[in-house]
């Protein structure tokens, strides 16, 4: 991707952060005044493959998509990746992730043992 491309993907990444900041307005608003009827809004919608693992749209799910600080971090990540510099045959790109059990960012390299591959599974093992 070159100079040009990489420039307006990232002024169009930057553009959304202020309409995704609007919509959290009213979800904050639900969640504050019917935090059940929003959990139960979120489980029912959750893909089939999140409720096998047993996530559930409890308070600290809500709390997670209900920040701003998501909204920040998902600019930072997209920004992240129309920038990365990486290459076939190199040291793999280190990427935050959000541990909803613990509610911090987590480095995905931490996840790492020695002379043990990390393997990363994009996709249904049903």
């Amino acid at each position: 991707m070159d100079f040009t491309s990489k420039c307006a993907r990232s002024s169009l990444a930057l553009a959304t952060v202020p309409i995704k900041l609007l919509a959290l307005g009213p979800m904050k608003l639900v969640a504050w005044m019917a935090p059940d009827t929003l959990a139960k809004f979120m489980q029912s919608r959750m893909p089939e493959n999140l409720k096998k693992t047993g996530m559930k749209a409890d308070d600290s799910f809500l709390k997670f998509i209900t920040s701003t600080e998501i909204v920040f971090k998902m600019a930072s990540h997209k920004l992240s990746d129309i920038w990365k510099k990486s290459e076939e045959g190199k040291p793999a790109l280190d990427s935050k992730l959000y541990n909803l059990a613990t509610g911090e960012w987590v480095s995905l390299l931490s996840y790492t043992k020695p002379n043990r591959p990390l393997v990363l599974n994009f996709g249904s093992c049903s």
